[in-house]
């Protein structure tokens, strides 16, 4: 999400509210979720059944701008904590994601009524942050907010201010919901201890392919550029005969999904949906291609 400057407030309004206090309110309405979500590792696999997952890679450009040097220093925390140098100035996020056709316009998690399946259930940490973003450092959070007040405008659940039924969520400087807040540090927590265990390994394995002109100039800014899970099950697989046991159960379950979500998609024959398709099948074929050598490597004993 690009950082904005806050809206600024009608020179004829009477009282206007302070600048950066926002108030929030969730109303259900849906449109947080028209897109499956980001998934830490440790979701990747309690989600196997429910999410395709796939390695999502984002440019993300420093931050620049009319801000403070506490502003800047801070935001800088977080890039070093949770993203990984890129050789052109800007950062590289490297995460996981889920993946469903667009057509379908929403998260393969939520139910019939429209609502999150996973509410009660440790809904993703991505989740659970919304509105807010847990890239961004908390003195900025209420630029984050006014950036998406205008993206879902119609929602009104975003408010400059207070607002009867909404709940303060940002001042000018912090974030003042205690429980958005704890959110935010569980999932900055949870990311950081992705990236040392396996993002910043696996940028090591993938650089030389990753900063190719090829590749390097289809990593997006804004979106993600999507890559087969397959590396990162295998680095991850050949760390012991358990883990490798585990990753070949993950990708049973993944291919389960793939071959579902395909054939469904054959049905609908949707044009939107093409690309996705050879994706699936591309990362369908890629898993079968390692589950033979996850299935000798989980029965070899383990030597320290």
């Amino acid at each position: 999400m690009t950082i904005i400057h806050p809206i600024p407030f009608p020179v004829a309004a009477r009282n206007p509210p302070p600048a950066g206090h926002f108030a929030f309110r969730c109303n259900a309405c849906g449109q947080c979720c028209n897109t499956p979500p980001l998934l830490t590792l440790d979701e990747l696999l309690r989600f196997e059944t429910r999410f395709i997952g796939v390695l999502a890679l984002r440019r993300i450009r420093p931050l620049r701008g009319d801000f403070t040097a506490a502003d800047l220093a801070a935001q800088a925390d977080i890039d070093h904590s949770l993203l990984l140098p890129a050789p052109d100035g800007d950062a590289l996020q490297i995460t996981l994601q889920a993946v469903d056709y667009p057509s379908l316009q929403r998260c393969p998690a939520r139910d019939d009524a429209g609502l999150c399946g996973l509410h009660a259930d440790h809904k993703p940490l991505a989740c659970e942050v919304v509105p807010l973003d847990a890239l961004r450092a908390d003195r900025l959070q209420h630029a984050v907010l006014a950036s998406r007040q205008g993206e879902l405008g119609d929602a009104d659940c975003i408010a400059p201010g207070q607002r009867d039924g909404h709940a303060p969520l940002t001042d000018a400087t912090d974030v003042v919901d205690p429980a958005y807040l704890d959110a935010l540090y569980a999932h900055r927590n949870a990311l950081a201890t992705d990236k040392a265990h396996w993002g910043r390994p696996l940028y090591a394995t993938l650089a030389a392919e990753l900063h190719a002109p090829a590749v390097w100039t289809r990593i997006p800014h804004h979106g993600f550029f999507n890559l087969s899970p397959v590396p990162l099950v295998a680095m991850m697989a050949a760390r012991s005969p358990q883990m490798a046991g585990r990753w070949q159960q993950f990708i049973d379950a993944q291919l389960t999904l793939i071959d579902t979500a395909v054939t469904d998609a054959l049905v609908h024959k949707h044009p939107a949906d093409r690309p996705l398709t050879q994706q699936l099948r591309g990362y369908a074929d890629a898993y079968r291609a390692l589950r033979p050598s996850l299935a000798r490597a989980s029965r070899t004993p383990h030597h320290a």
